[in-house]
């Protein structure tokens, strides 16, 4: 083989090489862009649902006032068990982007609110007489354990910065 040929297929595997590298790291760039988007995106589902977490909190507190005002039980009753009806069927399809914490106070809530009505509103005016006493048995507390859940719950611990951009 001569000196030519050797240097051209020499060339030829370098340039095929440098080709192939240049493909692969353009691929795994894609893909890192991609993995990118995407968490930014679940993280901005997940916040959208914390939110709306939230509003169903915020909710259920207008309707514990309204129940605890009326004076009678079983005149905002109803209101309550039909919101946290509500509420636990939007749990259903939005837990899985709820943090476990969230999730979990959130889902104890709601089912107690649906079958326990008399207890959630009895203990929540037991609660808007004096607050700095809730019972640990208290359905009410599971209100204050929600609450706090939902506020802690989209941290930007769901984004796991794993390159960080040199400036």
């Amino acid at each position: 083989m001569s000196d030519v040929a050797a240097v051209a297929l020499i060339t030829g595997g370098f340039t095929l090489a440098g080709v192939v590298a240049t493909q692969v790291f353009h691929v795994l760039r894609q893909r890192h862009e991609l993995e990118e988007r995407y968490r930014l995106g679940l993280y901005e589902k997940r916040l959208a649902v914390h939110q709306r977490g939230f509003g169903w909190l915020m909710e259920l507190w207008k309707a514990l006032k309204e129940a605890i005002e009326a004076g009678s039980l079983a005149e905002g009753k109803q209101k309550v068990a039909e919101l946290c009806n509500q509420a636990d069927e939007w749990w259903g399809a939005n837990s899985l982007y709820l943090d476990p914490q969230s999730s979990k106070k959130m889902h104890v809530l709601f089912l107690k609110g649906r079958f326990e009505t008399d207890a959630l509103i009895r203990d929540a005016r037991r609660w808007s007489k004096d607050t700095q006493t809730l019972p640990e048995d208290s359905v009410f507390k599971l209100y204050a354990d929600a609450w706090s859940a939902v506020q802690k719950g989209i941290g930007m611990k769901h984004i796991d910065f794993t390159v960080v951009p040199e400036d």
